[in-house]
């Protein structure tokens, strides 16, 4: 081949089937998912095309989605909810022990099979942990409130863990929302809407806890 854009489109192929054996269907260009019970699993191609030369970066993104919780960061944040968000996202390379910048790039002569061998290599090594730890909202929320720090990180860049541990309280376990409120008191103190403070108030009978009074 002698265009780096042609190599790009036989790498998706390659990675399309190599994702279609662990399960998951392409969604669009770059992005593929799986959906275990209601937590929807991605993975994602970030390519970066390297200026004046036929070369491409490649990047692995791995994350989940579960509507509900977005839904429920949206109405806690007073923010309007959008379908395209994830509940969270990390680098592939940061779930490797000890973490590295897992980048490759795509060249005229690159092995496609072997790249494609090696990411999957470490997606079912790395990311399918990262997975086995979210991919139900009790598991998810016990992860955070336990600081585990690929599920606690893959959130940050997203709506800070705070923000998901409170969603996820809210939905499934009412007796967590004091543990998450206390957890992360500081931020919410400066960070939650007043008319957020009054709805959990009333809503999840927490009159008591003094610094939610506006």
């Amino acid at each position: 081949m002698n265009d780096i854009k042609d190599v790009f489109i036989f790498f998706e192929e390659c990675f399309r089937r190599r994702a279609e054996e662990i399960g998951f269907a392409k969604a669009r260009k770059c992005k593929y998912k799986r959906c275990v019970g209601e937590c929807i699993q991605h993975i994602n191609i970030v390519d970066t095309k390297i200026r004046g030369q036929q070369a491409i970066n490649i990047r692995i993104s791995v994350g989940i989605t579960y509507v509900e919780v977005n839904k429920k960061i949206a109405e806690l944040r007073l923010k309007e909810y959008d379908s395209k968000w994830a509940t969270g996202g990390i680098d592939l390379g940061s779930l490797s022990v000890p973490s590295e910048n897992f980048g490759r790039y795509l060249l005229l002569d690159t092995d496609l099979d072997a790249l494609c061998e090696e990411i999957f290599y470490r997606i079912k090594a790395n990311a399918s942990q990262f997975w086995n730890k979210t991919d139900s909202m009790d598991k998810f929320m016990q992860a955070l409130l336990d600081d585990d720090e690929d599920v606690r990180s893959s959130t940050v860049g997203l709506w800070r863990p705070s923000w998901t541990s409170l969603a996820l309280a809210c939905l499934i376990d009412h007796s967590k929302i004091r543990l998450v409120l206390e957890k992360y008191k500081d931020y919410f103190i400066k960070n939650m809407p007043n008319e957020t403070k009054n709805i959990l108030k009333k809503t999840y009978c927490l009159e008591e806890v003094e610094w939610l009074e506006t």
